[in-house]
């Protein structure tokens, strides 16, 4: 038709299948049933014509990458094993019993040393479309099992694999999404935190956090009043959303103090709204009157102001705002206040410290996994300072969501063994990884896209189960068939498990 329509005339109807008069939820755009009844019947929710377009959407992604890296880089496709021995130093994994009593296998949370293993056989160029299993609590952006494009190279550096990584990206666009440049602009560690308060910032924010630190150290009255105390660590910084106090409610002002004593209570928040005149009030209790009026003119405060201020140890101070920077810009923007600028906005992260401080522990962890290269310019402070020692990892940001990340290795095992030693692994438990790198492994590094957060991005869904055909809920289980479910004590035996009931 000219319409462009078609307008069928039947002359003959089979009915291949019935089915039941009275589905669990009709396929409709409006009064959508609530997601967790539509989990539950998932086969159907897959009719609606997002999840439809957002599956092919992703199909069409991973054929162009598979191309791309097949066709134009010469790079071979390997599968590598999910089941594996535990990887130390990383996240909590997935125990798979067997019939040998007391031992077990863990579900890989990577195919980190696989590939790395891969690199000393001489296939010097891998990728793979990998499923990965972590246990952890579900998220928006998380979930246990889900899908990276895992890449790894020898003989490369930092760059090397950065630019590889924007060609891919570049290969594998869709015309509908708008356009993507190279190259993506490189942001250190320590000034993503400063600017952003997190190692995922979105660039596409107007605002950023601002160091008011030399100004609060010349108050005596906070430490007098408040125990902090102005050492080596102390920060104070300052967040401002111009004009927009109005929108700031009592139960907005609650949430976020929650938030800040519940999840970083090394920090104390100050939430003040700017007035022309009693505003001063809520600070001088804490910080003279010349810090106030130095903080003021600093932060170039006016009548309406929004204003956030945090003073304590530096690290929580910078992620309570970073924080409170998401949460209040997506608040104005519910309220039809535009902040953020249109479009894709991608940023590399680089310098990050190779190690980081071990949660209410004198001990030390990995910051990104244990095979990562310190940077040869800190090498001398590995053994005296690690807490100093930069790392080769890189992330890939875009518009506050981590897309992958990666890391030029250890290929020397004698370096492995002493950073191994170092977080306080076991080196018996990566035996076979130091032998083999002990056979002659080339430099070699590698990066991992995780395509679930990736392609939830560019179909712009609130969250990675509108790009998976068959999710797990926030708490990790499977509403369609009701997994995790109980065994038969045949398996137990079979599988040498004993549960609390038993």
């Amino acid at each position: 038709m000219a319409t462009g329509e078609i307008e069928i005339l039947v002359e003959h109807l089979e009915i291949l299948n019935p089915s039941k008069t009275q589905l669990p939820f009709p396929i409709r755009q409006f009064i959508k049933a609530k997601e967790s009844l539509r989990m539950q019947y998932r086969y159907l929710d897959l009719r609606f014509p997002e999840m439809q377009r957002n599956l092919r959407i992703r199909s069409k992604v991973l054929m162009r990458m598979r191309e791309f890296l097949i066709n134009k880089c010469n790079f071979v496709d390997i599968e590598t094993p999910t089941l594996f021995r535990r990887t130390p130093g990383g996240a909590q994994e997935f125990i798979v019993p067997t019939r040998n009593p007391g031992k077990f296998y863990s579900l890989v949370q990577s195919p980190q040393q696989f590939k790395q293993l891969l690199m000393v056989g001489g296939i010097d160029r891998y990728f793979q479309i990998a499923r990965c299993y972590r246990d952890e609590a579900g998220r928006m952006d998380r979930q246990p099992e889900f899908t990276q494009l895992d890449i790894e190279m020898s003989f490369v550096d930092r760059e090397s694999i950065m630019m590889l990584t924007e060609d891919l990206l570049v290969e594998s666009w869709l015309e509908e999404l708008g356009e993507i440049s190279t190259p993506f602009e490189q942001m250190r560690y320590d000034d993503a935190m400063e600017l952003y308060g997190t190692d995922k910032p979105d660039a596409r924010l107007p605002y950023k956090l601002q160091n008011v630190t030399d100004i609060v150290k010349t108050s005596i009255a906070l430490t007098t009043k408040t125990g902090i105390e102005y050492n080596d660590n102390f920060g104070a910084y300052a967040v401002v959303f111009p004009k927009e106090s109005k929108n700031f409610s009592n139960s907005t002002k609650a949430q976020f103090d929650d938030i800040s004593k519940r999840e970083f209570p090394q920090a104390k928040l100050l939430q003040v709204k700017i007035t022309e005149s009693s505003w001063k009030s809520g600070l001088t209790t804490l910080l003279s009157k010349d810090v106030v009026d130095s903080i003021e003119n600093r932060l170039n405060l006016h009548n309406g102001d929004m204003l956030f201020l945090s003073v304590g140890q530096k690290p929580d101070v910078q992620e309570v705002l970073g924080k409170l920077l998401i949460l209040y810009t997506n608040i104005l923007e519910s309220k039809g206040v535009t902040l953020r600028a249109p479009g894709f906005k991608w940023l590399w992260i680089v310098d990050f410290p190779l190690f980081s401080k071990e949660d209410n522990e004198n001990g030390i962890r990995t910051t990104h996994h244990p095979f990562t290269q310190p940077h040869p310019e800190d090498l001398h402070l590995l053994a005296t300072d690690p807490l100093k020692v930069r790392g080769l990892h890189y992330d890939l940001v875009s518009n506050g969501w981590e897309i992958g990340g990666g890391s030029i290795r250890i290929h020397n095992s004698l370096l492995q063994k002493q950073v191994l030693e170092i977080l306080g692994i076991d080196t018996c438990q990566m035996s076979h990884l130091l032998e083999a790198l002990d056979s002659g492994a080339p430099p070699h590094g590698g990066i991992a896209l995780g395509l679930d957060r990736y392609i939830a991005m560019l179909c712009n869904a609130t969250s990675i189960r509108d790009v998976i055909a068959f999710p797990k809920s926030m708490e990790g289980r499977d509403a369609m068939s009701g997994a995790p479910i109980q065994i038969s004590d045949e398996d137990k035996k079979l599988y040498h498990i004993r549960t609390p009931a038993d």
